[in-house]
């Protein structure tokens, strides 16, 4: 079924496909909707600038809002391959599922396995580090804990949350 509202803008190309792929070799497979989202997260114009710089997910059910963003991150991690992804949500937990997760996922895949260098696991230092430098750091919006941070990929999970106050002046999405 397809969306009541869905806004994508015009792309040239997209690597969507092969993030659904990618995706899919996690054991992780989009439905349709989520591959609506990962053509347009990973859509190119005709000049190679992204179709959209940022987007947001109004939806119903969690596994189109919280998995298209996880997806998202695994397309940035693997194969775009962005050096400093922030995945940052509302609470704690939510962060910390979100990590366990993709780390569940990424464990049981040796080709993945040889990607990443190690795993940091300690309260307030969850990340992922692989092993040409670049890394994907998890953390919860607080009011002193949120300014500042930033990254070149950023995920805003429970957006609806996030206020001013969390975001850091270059903060970018």
């Amino acid at each position: 079924v397809a969306p009541a509202y869905c806004t994508i803008p015009e792309y040239s190309l997209t690597l969507g496909a092969e993030v659904a792929d990618l995706c899919a070799a996690f054991g992780f497979v989009p439905d349709r909707e989520q591959e609506l989202w990962l053509d347009g997260a990973f859509g190119r114009r005709s000049d190679g600038l992204p179709a959209a710089p940022e987007g947001t997910i109004l939806a119903g059910r969690q596994t189109v809002k919280s998995s298209s963003l996880e997806m998202t991150a695994f397309g940035w991690l693997f194969i775009t391959k962005e050096e400093l992804i922030l995945w940052s949500a509302h609470e704690v937990a939510t962060s910390v599922e979100t990590y366990l997760h993709m780390r569940k996922l990424i464990e049981v895949r040796p080709w993945a396995m040889k990607l990443v260098q190690r795993f940091y696991d300690s309260p307030g230092s969850l990340r992922i580090q692989m092993r040409d430098g670049r890394r994907m750091i998890f953390a919860a919006r607080t009011t002193s804990a949120g300014r500042g941070k930033s990254a070149a990929k950023r995920i805003n999970d429970e957006g609806l949350e996030r206020q001013p106050e969390h975001l850091g002046a270059h903060a970018v999405e």
